[in-house]
């Protein structure tokens, strides 16, 4: 299975179906259990991410295994 989803949410809705896959756009990838790559952002990349999108006044959800950062003001407030 090939998605860019994150790993989590691939094994909740996967699971058994597969022996691997390949998650979060390639970042990811799990073969019979075993992590053969995890090139996760590191904090200091997901904090420029998150600078660059305000800046730009750009909405954005970055998901991982467990935790998500979103600055979408509807997540907030609901459709205005």
């Amino acid at each position: 299975i090939a998605s860019g989803r994150p790993a989590g949410y691939i094994r909740r809705m996967f699971s058994g179906l597969s022996d691997g896959f390949i998650a979060a756009n390639g970042r990811r990838i799990e073969h019979e259990g075993n992590v053969l790559l995890d090139n996760s952002f590191t904090v200091a990349e997901l904090k420029e991410i998150i600078k660059l999108c305000r800046v730009s006044q750009c909405s954005y959800c970055l998901l991982g295994d467990g935790v998500v950062y979103h600055g979408n003001p509807l997540y907030l407030y609901g459709h205005t």
